[in-house]
């Protein structure tokens, strides 16, 4: 039986290139370097035969490409950024390893806790250390370009189903490159690109993709058409107190004047009234019970530019 594709690239890959591994190890390499166009992984057995050199191609598609870990010839070459991406992440996680015990794992060996569903854009400068200390066994995370519900349902409902987290977080950000995109024109992206967009909700006065102002409202606005599904989907577990729905930005572009990396709260369970938001963070940023009041319905997401609070 033969080994399958990948497997023999990869093993190809790391036979090729001792070179980077013995400098990521610590060895010694003092051979001259050699461009990642100079080495090139054979094509697996059963596949087309490899296209003559230099061309990288064959009338059935590429059998040959550059081995990843072949010693770059500029700092800015992709191979270099993958090799220095792959030794920090294996610096990190060797100082992970030994600052953590097998006792901390030992909670969440076979089974996971989250006390949170946590739907956020897939940028990469949202990150849970922003707002969480200890995500692990306490955040599931559903991530996708405009965090929203419609592209990944099924793992929200998995997260507030089976693993019945109580709090549904919707978390947008500020510089949202999702929802400027839905503001404008993007029928020439891709098939797949335009089916992520496509459920994104801005509102037509603001579709005015170079207006900062209108950008940090459709950030918002987007939160609020997010709740809004979310309230449609699982209005049972909400009505039963099983389920709280936040809507969230955060803000580390100092947009909503509340200062940079702010967690802003905009939304509880399609409630925007400012006055009622603010109440609730109030409420969970206090260690007494508030005086009974009345409680508002829910009443679905309405236009509103001005829900930012603050604690």
């Amino acid at each position: 039986m033969h080994a399958p594709a990948s497997v023999v690239i990869i093993a190809t890959s790391l036979a090729t290139s001792s070179l980077w591994c013995t400098s990521l190890l610590g060895g010694d390499s003092h051979t001259a370097p050699v461009s990642s166009e100079q080495v090139a992984v054979a094509a697996p057995h059963g596949s087309e035969p490899a296209a003559a050199a230099g061309s990288g191609h064959a009338a059935g598609g590429p059998t040959r490409f550059p081995v990843p870990f072949a010693w770059e010839v500029s700092s800015s070459d992709p191979i270099a950024k993958t090799r220095g991406f792959m030794t920090d992440i294996a610096a990190d996680n060797a100082a992970f390893v030994k600052s953590h015990p097998s006792s901390y794992f030992k909670p969440f060996l076979d089974a996971q806790h989250p006390r949170a569903t946590v739907i956020t854009c897939a940028d990469s400068r949202v990150q849970s250390p922003a707002f969480h200390d200890k995500p692990d066994d306490d955040l599931f995370f559903v991530r996708n370009i405009g965090n929203q519900i419609a592209t990944a349902q099924g793992s929200v409902e998995y997260g507030v189903h089976h693993l019945k987290t109580p709090v549904l977080l919707i978390l947008g950000h500020t510089g949202c490159g999702a929802v400027r995109a839905a503001m404008g024109d993007y029928s020439k992206e891709s098939e797949a690109i335009r089916r992520e967009l496509d459920p994104l909700h801005v509102r037509e006065d603001l579709r005015k993709p170079d207006d900062a102002k209108a950008w940090a409202e459709a950030v918002v606005e987007n939160v609020h058409a997010q709740v809004a599904a979310a309230v449609r989907l699982f209005a049972h577990e909400m009505e039963g107190g099983d389920l709280t729905v936040i809507g969230a930005v955060y803000d580390f572009r100092n947009d909503l004047k509340q200062g940079y990396g702010k967690l802003v709260v905009v939304n509880v369970n399609g409630q925007i009234n400012p006055e009622r938001v603010n109440g609730f963070v109030r409420a969970i940023g206090s260690s007494a019970a508030p005086a009974a009041s009345s409680s508002a319905p829910i009443d679905g997401v309405r236009a509103s530019p001005h829900v930012f609070v603050s604690r």
